[in-house]
């Protein structure tokens, strides 16, 4: 570990990608399959994922687990991408990656849930106004909501 603020060696994880891309050149090149990143990269990007969720604006989400499995399936997919050239630091490269998968699952799960409280609302409706029946039955809401509890 480069410091007790950092979780991740920034310069360990550029050098084992950079050794890594170079794999991934020599493979493509021969037609071989692919190499699978290393460990120490695969447990960086599981701890950066980890270490993001704990944020303040993260915290306390019930899907905080979909969030953080989106994160390391984005960071996984952006190792080819990352440019040794462009920058040395993965730390950073690897957190911008996985704090956008965050923010597009909360605006996903944002939107299932208004949804699914657009469809509660409209059942509320029709079931206080017309009733299953299509007679009004003059139920108040307290009667409704115990219906749904049960």
């Amino acid at each position: 570990m480069s410091n007790k603020n950092h979780y991740v060696d920034k310069k360990r994880l550029h050098e084992e990608i950079v050794k890594h891309l170079e794999r991934v050149k020599i493979a493509e090149e021969s037609g071989k399959p692919l190499p699978i990143p290393n460990d120490y990269i695969g447990r960086s990007i599981i701890d950066i994922a980890n270490g993001i969720a704990k944020r303040y604006n993260f915290r306390g989400y019930s899907w905080l687990d979909e969030m953080i499995g989106d994160g390391i399936v984005a960071a996984v997919q952006a190792i080819e991408k990352y440019n040794p050239e462009r920058s040395n630091n993965p730390y950073g490269y690897f957190t911008q990656a996985i704090v956008w998968s965050f923010l597009g699952r909360l605006k996903k799960e944002n939107i299932r849930k208004e949804r699914e409280l657009d469809y509660m609302r409209n059942v509320l409706v029709d079931f206080y106004v017309e009733g299953l029946d299509g007679e009004d039955h003059n139920l108040n809401r307290e009667e409704v909501i115990s219906m749904f509890e049960n």
